[in-house]
């Protein structure tokens, strides 16, 4: 087996179309994916991808703890709505 066999041919299609039962070749260039890498060398394209990493987490952690707070606030708020009404139907009801 040739070492261009393991990594990949080019011969096999192009990447940037799917094909999907019934529709035939889908471009999808609507996506922002505009082909196959080409000869760039991997390294360069791994750094293109990994120099996102960190941003894009930070962002997802922000967001998730933000959706997190606000959710145990309103559930905070609803335990302390229902023993305040708790409260009141009983003292309403000793009169």
């Amino acid at each position: 087996v040739s070492r261009r066999a393991i990594q990949g041919s080019p011969d096999q299609g192009d990447p940037s179309r799917i094909v999907a039962q019934g529709l035939g070749h889908v471009a999808l260039d609507f996506l922002g994916y505009h082909g196959a890498p080409g000869d760039e060398p991997r390294p360069e394209l791994t750094w293109a991808w990994l120099s996102k990493v960190p941003a894009i987490s930070i962002g997802v952690a922000g967001l998730m703890t933000g959706l997190f707070w606000i959710i145990e606030r309103r559930m905070a708020a609803d335990l302390a709505r229902k023993a305040r009404e708790r409260q009141q139907n009983q003292e309403h009801s000793s009169e």
